[in-house]
Parts: structure tokens; C-alpha cells; sequence
């Protein structure tokens, strides 16, 4: 007759602890899948806050600006890319013999004033998007590049008495500029006055019109940008994730390649979010094909 056994003396079956490997592919698995659903959600809602962030520096800019100009008896600062520090107090470019500007750049005189009379470093209130890879918010002037080489400083044309420099913060700065180097915009026949459009450069304060002072730089045929040196390219800082670029030819519109619009600070003090289908091309750079879009003001 078998001897029952007391629940007490039945061996107990061990189980290692852990996970099998079944279970641990499977939890891996859950886990890649998580982040390819929430991955784009997160570079959506970083993109949101650089254009916010974007949109804080275009409302100092355009204070400072205001403020430069009302220490300046309403004038706006003269802010051709190569200015003479001795013509830096003028009030228009009549009897000058300047010859070249572009709006993406500021003589370093210029950006040392709007520091010292307004308490804005352009050197801070660099476009997020564009300050790129490199991650630096600040540009030193010993320093000549850095992220996707839109943020960086160049010696100007002037070579005496003193030798200048110009620095390239991201940013479209259009009052002070020299409006007559400007042609229309035609992509058919370039310089035509229709039905292209003409950049305006507001140069006092008591003009009448909704004008831009600063704006995101959305430009085509730029040569070197995005670390594509030697090669022409479509740039834009704000695409679904942030910065978007091409250099297919012929280059595409920007909106082709997925830029969604811009920042864009007015003389009033405002600053809008523009979308891309509502901006228009303007030359940027007298005499040269680079193109920019910036908004219709009638």
C-alpha cells in the first residue's frame, strides 16, 4: 500500500527568475514600436517650440530696431552688409557709391549698437532651426561657423582703414537697406518690374505700411549653406521638423521640399506666422539671382 505523502514533504519544481528570451524580443519589440508612433509627435513638438522660440527673438529684434531708430530721430540705421563705420550715421545712401548688399547680413558696427543701445545681442537672437547641428547659440566673431553655416560671421569688402566684418544670424533684416540695388522679381525675365515683386526697405519709422523690419530666411540659389559649400541651395528653416534643403537641379520652391512658412516682424511690432503658400519671391541680394520669400505689403 503506496505511503501518502504530507503536502509539506512534495519537492518543490524551481523557476529561474527573468525574462526568456521570447519575452524580452517581445518587450523589445513594444518598445521600437512606441518610438516609431511617439518619435515624430516629439520632433513635431520640438519643431512648435523653436518656432516659438523663433518668433521671441523676431519681437526683440524688432524692438531694438524701433528703439534704434527712435535714438535716431525716427531714422532707421543704415544696414547695407558693407557700411563704412564712418557712414554709419547717415540717413540715406544718396551721394554713396555702395554697389553690393544683401538683407541676410549686418555690419559688425551695427550689430555692436544694437547691443549697446538696445540691449540686443545678434549674436544670441540666432534663428534656432538654423543654428543647426552645431547647437551654439552664441557667435563669437573669432568664430566663423557653425551648424549649418547660415549662423557665422565673414570679413565685408572694406579693407581700409580697417578691415570689417558682417555677421549672418539667420534672420532677414530689411529696414536701412539700400531699396534702389533691389530689382523686381521675375523668374522668366529678372529685373522686369511685372509681374514680379519689389523689395522695400523702410528707412524712417513714420512710412505707412505694414513692412517688414525682420524675417526667417527662406532663400533660394544660395551658395553656401546646410554645409553644402560649392553648391547652390534651397534652404528653409521651418519644415515639418525643422530645417529642410535641396540642391536638385533646377531647385525646386521651397515649398516643394516641405518648408511650412515663416516668422516674419512688422513695423508695427508684430510678429506673424506666415505660411509658406502665402509668401512670394523677391530678390535678396542686388545683382545676383539669390531670391527670397517674404510677404506681399501693399
Amino acid at each position: 500500500m503506496p505511503i501518502a505523502r504530507s503536502p509539506g514533504t512534495a519537492r518543490q519544481i524551481s523557476r529561474p527568475a527573468g525574462f526568456t528570451l521570447v519575452e524580452l524580443l517581445v518587450v523589445i519589440g513594444i518598445i521600437a514600436l512606441l518610438v516609431s508612433i511617439l518619435l515624430p509627435t516629439l520632433n513635431s513638438v520640438r519643431e512648435t517650440a523653436k518656432r516659438t522660440q523663433c518668433a521671441s527673438n523676431l519681437r526683440q529684434l524688432n524692438m531694438a530696431t524701433i528703439i534704434l531708430a527712435n535714438n535716431f530721430k525716427g531714422h532707421f540705421r543704415l544696414a547695407m552688409r558693407d557700411l563704412k563705420e564712418e557712414d554709419a550715421n547717415l540717413v540715406s545712401y544718396a551721394g554713396t557709391n555702395y554697389s553690393a548688399d544683401h538683407i541676410a547680413w549686418v555690419p559688425d558696427h551695427l550689430v555692436e549698437r544694437f547691443k549697446r543701445e538696445a540691449g540686443a545681442d545678434l549674436t544670441l537672437l540666432v534663428c534656432p532651426d538654423r543654428a543647426g547641428s552645431g547647437g551654439v547659440k552664441s557667435m563669437p566673431p573669432s568664430q566663423d561657423a557653425v551648424g549649418d553655416e547660415w549662423i557665422k560671421w565673414e570679413n565685408n569688402a572694406q579693407k581700409t582703414p580697417t578691415q570689417h566684418r558682417r555677421l549672418r544670424n539667420g534672420y532677414y533684416f530689411l529696414a536701412g537697406r539700400y531699396e534702389e540695388k533691389y530689382p523686381y522679381y521675375n523668374p522668366l525675365l529678372p529685373g522686369e518690374a511685372a509681374p514680379g515683386h519689389k523689395l522695400h526697405s523702410p528707412l524712417q519709422v513714420r512710412e505707412k505700411g505694414k513692412f517688414v523690419l525682420w524675417g526667417d530666411c527662406i532663400e533660394k540659389n544660395t551658395a553656401n549653406s546646410f554645409a553644402l559649400k560649392g553648391l547652390k541651395a534651397v534652404t528653409a528653416p521651418h519644415g515639418k521638423h525643422g530645417l529642410v534643403a535641396s540642391t536638385a537641379s533646377p531647385l525646386p520652391d521651397p515649398g516643394k521640399i516641405g518648408s511650412a512658412g515663416g516668422n516674419f516682424g512688422f513695423m508695427d511690432g508684430s510678429v506673424q506666422w506666415i505660411k509658406q503658400a502665402d509668401l512670394v519671391p523677391f530678390f535678396t541680394a542686388n545683382g545676383t539671382s539669390l531670391v527670397g520669400y517674404l510677404p506681399l505689403v501693399r
